[in-house]
């Protein structure tokens, strides 16, 4: 099955990979999420060695092997189809579905003044039941004044019973719909260093309110883009401005070589096409429109050696040229 998805559903529009339902409301409590999903529970199960028989007795008895159980461990298994999710040391606990889903409702349950609330978007059942995830997503998008575009803020919430990790929350630019997201938003998470883990531990229940704060803090960074792009929308941009934003962005110098002066050249003009075309019609000169420009060329047009390094570059590592034209931004907005 593609992207290793079992089942799950999304809300009002299809996931790339047309495999989950689609729900023509996004529900706010766990239960109305997991409603016709997801009815199992992960379980501990005793594991067993055998070990030939060696007493006469039990091998008269036409009994070949003894069976012992093995202390310290135990399986992880579905207590549907008793299917093994993994095998672990009794150390770590189990945070079954239904819990997982509590702490999420939990979580999601924040109030911050001028924040839209949080209802599920999306539930995805993963490599057979080993990974759980939810994304959330806010029920009022942002917009800028003069953009007519409008941008949605995304929370993501899974849990892992393959004992590869435990429970991991955070902000996301996408919809998790298939293992493919899933890892993408581990990825993008990480190297902002934007999650927040849970470990499967026995006193994994002492971090709920530093998950809920972790939580608070970014919706506290959405909101804070908003009011930030709100400004460089506000912020005119005329031609000197153009000019003192390509020389500080793209700059040419004097010990460049032919070739990185038509590579300087080359970017810039691909730049000030993305910046007069139909895509930042409304929101040409304003800051928030070379923004926007920048972010674009940076993640579609300028070159990289393939595709994957082009995904990784846009979602997970970052790219420096968007970083600078970013901060070039804020400080002509500021």
């Amino acid at each position: 099955m593609p992207a290793e998805y079992e089942e799950g559903w999304v809300a009002h529009t299809a996931a790339w990979h047309q495999l989950a339902d689609i729900k023509q409301d996004r529900p706010r409590t766990w239960e109305a999420a997991k409603e016709g999903y997801l009815n199992w529970e992960p379980k501990a199960v005793p594991i067993y060695a055998a070990v030939p028989a060696v007493d006469p007795a039990t091998i008269a008895r036409g009994v070949e092997n003894e069976y012992f159980e093995i202390p310290g461990w135990h399986q992880v298994v579905r207590d549907d189809n008793k299917e093994i999710l993994t095998i672990q040391p009794d150390s770590l606990a189990i945070i079954g579905n239904n819990e997982f889903g509590n702490l999420v409702e939990y979580i999601m349950g924040v109030d911050i003044p001028g924040m839209p609330p949080l209802s599920f978007d999306t539930l995805s059942v993963l490599k057979g039941g080993r990974i759980v995830a939810v994304s959330l997503k806010l029920e009022t998008p942002f917009q800028i004044p003069g953009d007519d575009s409008l941008t949605y803020g995304y929370m993501h919430f899974w849990t892992r019973h393959d004992g590869l990790g435990g429970m991991k929350c955070g902000p996301g630019m996408f919809r998790i719909v298939c293992s493919n997201t899933q890892s993408m938003a581990e990825a993008f998470m990480d190297a902002k260093h934007a999650a927040m883990t849970i470990r499967h531990t026995r006193n994994w229940a002492t971090r709920v309110e530093e998950a809920r704060r972790s939580m608070v803090a970014s919706l506290g960074q959405m909101q804070a883009w908003e009011v930030m792009a709100k400004d460089m929308a506000k912020t005119p941009v005329r031609e000197a401005d153009l000019e003192w934003f390509l020389d500080k962005w793209l700059p040419f110098s004097s010990d460049m070589t032919d070739r990185q002066k038509d590579t300087i050249g080359s970017k810039r003009r691909a730049f000030l096409t993305a910046y007069d075309s139909a895509t930042c019609e409304s929101i040409r000169g304003t800051v928030y429109g070379l923004s926007q420009a920048a972010v674009e060329v940076c993640d579609h047009v300028f070159p990289a050696q393939s595709l994957e390094s082009r995904v990784t570059r846009t979602i997970v590592s970052g790219n420096t040229y968007k970083a600078k034209a970013l901060e070039l931004a804020r400080k002509m907005s500021s």
